[in-house]
């Protein structure tokens, strides 16, 4: 794994920790909530969390509607990617939590109660 592949897994844990946090915020806090959902980019930046650019979408799971994310293609041939070029477009985690009936974990292990849609891609959050 090259730097810029270290770095980029780095920036995208950070990420999901700050997006853990403003989870939890938004839950507390409907207005907070609302914002997020109508403005995802404005409320990901005021919370310190890295964008890549393009359209922000934010979701919210029901009990009867749960969202997936398929994330895009990367360049190149995708038979062959490395551990870190895997870890970059996967994030290293679940990004919709449908897998899991029990309470996901973060990269770091603490515990997360959220089940909102994320994309990730080259280790930075959509």
């Amino acid at each position: 794994m090259n730097k810029g592949e270290k770095e980029s897994i780095i920036a995208g844990q950070e990420n999901w920790r700050k997006w853990s946090r403003l989870v939890a915020q938004a839950w507390a806090d409907e207005k907070l909530k609302q914002r997020l959902i109508a403005s995802p980019a404005a409320v990901l930046q005021e919370h310190g969390i890295e964008m890549s650019g393009g359209e922000v979408r934010v979701v919210e799971n029901t009990e009867k509607v749960s969202y997936m994310v398929l994330p895009a293609k990367p360049a190149g041939d995708v038979t062959e990617l490395t551990s870190g070029q895997l870890s970059a477009v996967a994030g290293g985690f679940c990004c919709c939590y449908s897998c899991s009936s029990s309470t996901p974990s973060g990269p770091d292990h603490s515990e997360i109660t959220v089940s909102k849609q994320t994309d990730v891609a080259s280790g930075k959050l959509f």
